[in-house]
């Protein structure tokens, strides 16, 4: 049903997809995907306080849900309360320290925040960490130039 929901999400069809994700949690209250599911809802509706309470429900169940921690930095992020979205970030690579989103979502923060050169370092880690992705190896010339310019 989690699969079901998520696909609604993605045809932005969200009151189904919430009504999915109610009846997935009236059978399991503890279900910290659907509650995921559920705050990611709210956030692509632009509903990022709704969409926090819900992630923070989720990472009470789970606090090392790495999906959920990058959702509620993401949130914060686009309230502008950088320095949180920054710690959850910092949270999650300590759980992840390769997490490919994680990475980059923090890398465009601190670029945003004119934080160039811990950016940078971010993005070449990336390209360290996975060589054989195409679209970063081919470039990182362009994040070079960017982080570096500003």
């Amino acid at each position: 049903m989690i699969k079901k929901a998520d696909v609604l999400i993605e045809l932005q069809r969200y009151d189904e997809a919430i009504k999915y994700y109610d009846q997935i949690l009236a059978m399991d209250p503890s279900s910290f995907e659907a509650l995921n599911g559920k705050g990611n809802t709210f956030n692509e509706q632009k509903r990022y306080d709704e969409a926090i309470e819900y992630y923070d429900k989720a990472l009470a169940l789970n606090p090392s849900y790495v999906e959920a921690l990058n959702n509620k930095a993401l949130a914060l992020y686009v309230l502008k309360r950088y320095d949180e979205a920054i710690k959850y970030y910092d949270k999650a690579l300590s759980i992840d320290p390769s997490d490919l989103i994680v990475l980059i979502n923090k890398a465009i923060i601190l670029q945003d925040l004119q934080k160039y050169d811990e950016a940078f370092f971010l993005m070449e880690k990336v390209v360290f960490i996975y060589p054989d992705n195409e679209y970063f190896s081919k470039n990182n010339g362009i994040y070079t130039l960017q982080f570096r310019t500003g």
